[in-house]
């Protein structure tokens, strides 16, 4: 069946989106195949014995085929002019939007509640894991996955901890490598010290005694939680923004795809 000006607009708007979702979706499912079959390039700085690695890979792979999936339908149900095609993209998409907006609804409600909760599990898990290791003889340092997030994000916060430094008192990592009290990333670095190589304590850190001896000065008393609050408080504007975006390309996808699937015939006619 023939379709109008309108429809082929919103056909062709359709398969633009629909294109840049499927290639996000290749791209995840990529990233994910990739850390299951070769990850010799983290090991580098990874424990390769980390399970938080495996999960990780298997969780990219899920989203990366959902999102390939969802992006296949609307592409080619646009292409092919295929209610079929169509309807299951609209379904799948309103999933996607419902999920959300009751995610949306559930933390603003339950916001105190969601960062209590997830505020206990980090330092519970903190307090458990180890943030790194040393191999035996060596001064080579390898992270766990959640030690490098961790430490990543001590050094980019300029903070220690989830709520300051105590989070490491009686901790695994205070355990196995006293009498230094908290990971070096608690520290403070060396000017014009990059990133990368803020992941070496040899030549980042800016003064070993007087950080571990908690001069202010040398170490961040800060917790990571004030930290990101304070993040998320100067960027709220931004991140507002970004979210209105993405719910707006999303609605946009609904309309063009309901636009499209109401002015089209079957595939069989």
């Amino acid at each position: 069946m023939a379709i109008g000006c309108g429809a082929k607009c919103a056909k062709f708007m359709l398969i633009f989106f629909n294109i840049i979702f499927w290639l996000s979706g290749c791209a995840i499912l990529g990233i994910g195949i990739w850390l299951t079959v070769d990850r010799s390039i983290l090991d580098q700085v990874l424990d390769e014995t980390d399970p938080v690695l495996q999960y990780a890979a298997y969780i990219l792979i899920a989203m990366g085929c959902f999102v390939f999936i969802v992006g296949f339908l609307g592409c080619c149900g646009a292409i092919k002019e295929s209610k079929c095609m169509l309807g299951m993209y609209i379904v799948f998409l309103l999933i996607i939007m419902a999920g959300e907006l009751a995610a949306g609804i559930l933390t603003l409600v339950y916001k105190d509640e969601v960062l209590k909760t997830a505020t206990d599990t980090l330092v519970t898990k903190l307090q458990k894991d180890d943030i790194y290791t040393k191999e035996d003889g060596e001064d080579k340092i390898k992270f766990t996955a959640f030690g490098l997030s961790m430490s990543l994000t001590q050094v980019e916060l300029k903070c220690c901890g989830i709520n300051g430094s105590t989070d490491y008192a009686d901790s695994t990592f205070a355990k196995d490598n006293a009498p230094q009290p908290f990971p070096f990333t608690c520290c403070v670095m060396k000017e014009g010290t990059t990133l990368e190589e803020s992941m070496n304590p040899e030549d980042s850190v800016a003064d070993w005694n007087k950080c571990y001896a908690m001069d202010k000065e040398f170490f961040h008393d800060q917790g990571c939680k004030d930290g990101l609050e304070d993040l998320f408080t100067s960027n709220a504007l931004v991140l507002i923004g970004i979210g209105i975006g993405i719910a707006c390309l999303e609605l946009f996808g609904l309309i063009f795809a309901v636009c499209l699937c109401r002015n089209t015939g079957d595939d069989d006619e």
